[in-house]
């Protein structure tokens, strides 16, 4: 599945930017909303790549939605090799009511700008 995922050049290395990616799955009787949010390095991920990787995920049996955030933190960090990255994925249980956030995080051990990514957009 990861070789779905296509990076091209960041468009501007000067400043340092969050690009965030959204997209909704149903598995079951469960919707999983994904969210993406990284800060580019050398590269940016060419947006419908992951709408179509997120599609591939969707045909695969995950365990549980920790299981998938971590899959795709780790295929998302091959490809891009972000500065930094989060993977959010927010599910709701419609049989059991039961609503649940998982969050996995990542950055470049050098980096550090806290004010960036704790901005709410």
């Amino acid at each position: 599945m990861k070789e779905t995922l296509k990076a091209a050049g960041n468009p501007d290395k000067l400043r340092e930017y969050v690009i965030e990616l959204h997209k909704a799955l149903e598995f079951d009787r469960e919707t999983y909303s994904i969210t993406l949010k990284y800060v580019a390095d050398k590269l940016v991920l060419v947006h419908d790549t992951f709408a179509d990787y997120l599609d591939q995920c969707q045909v695969q049996e995950w365990n549980t939605p920790e299981g998938l955030a971590s899959n795709i933190m780790e295929d998302c960090m091959d490809v891009l090799i972000p500065k930094w990255i989060r993977i959010q994925i927010f599910y709701i249980d419609e049989e059991g009511g039961l609503q649940a956030n998982v969050y996995i995080e990542d950055r470049q051990p050098s980096w550090d700008n806290d004010a960036l990514i704790s901005r709410s957009y």
